[in-house]
């Protein structure tokens, strides 16, 4: 079992208010905070949809255990990642051991990321417990693409022009340019399920 939380949220969205505001033809600042909020909604919903970080932000992944030698590669969710913070584990006798960075070798370039022992070396034996393992890491980067950030733009007007749950006496077809911008950036592997605490 396995989850992953945010520890450290994007300090900057993939888009300024400024550049909102002139994609929404919005000219007072009546709203400016309004708009701030659904341009990190509408981040978090190209995330969710892609299965991958979009901005420079920290990432934990807990399991019960590390993986077997049969296939001991820990798999990181959410795209590929920038860097890995720290593997801690709870030993057997209760104490959490932070592994050496020479014991494990990463491949960060990878959809998803991977971790996996060095050469010559086995993962640690750990307590029977649950979240034994801690994965701390960095995925996204400083600045989002011109094809997230057009379809960011997208989504965040439908939130904009769209405040209530339901519409009501108009039909309503799905913009597909959405989706075709975001194909290149989509991560097909599911991972652990997010929970954002920011």
């Amino acid at each position: 079992m396995a989850s992953l939380a945010v520890v450290t949220a994007p300090t900057v969205e993939p888009v300024t208010v400024i550049e909102a505001k002139t994609h929404l033809r919005v000219t007072s600042t009546a709203e400016d905070t309004l708009i701030a909020g659904r341009i990190k909604a509408a981040r978090r919903w190209i995330e969710r949809y892609c299965r991958r970080g979009l901005m420079t932000q920290t990432l934990r992944l807990r399991m019960d255990e590390f993986p077997d030698d049969g296939d001991a590669v820990i798999r990181l969710p959410w795209g590929t990642a920038a860097s890995v913070t720290s593997i801690t584990y709870v030993d057997g006798v209760g104490t959490t051991q932070t592994l050496a960075s020479d014991r494990y070798q990463t491949d960060l370039d990878s959809v998803p990321a991977r971790i996996a022992p060095a050469y010559g070396y086995c993962w640690p034996v750990t307590r029977c417990q649950f979240a034994a393992v801690t994965v701390t890491y960095v995925v996204g980067a400083a600045t989002a693409d011109d094809d997230v950030k057009a379809a960011l733009l997208m989504v965040l007007a439908d939130l904009y022009e769209n405040r209530e749950a339901s519409i009501i006496g108009a039909s309503y077809i799905a913009n597909p340019a959405v989706q075709s911008l975001l194909a290149a950036h989509r991560c097909d592997v599911l991972g652990a399920e997010l929970d954002e605490a920011d």
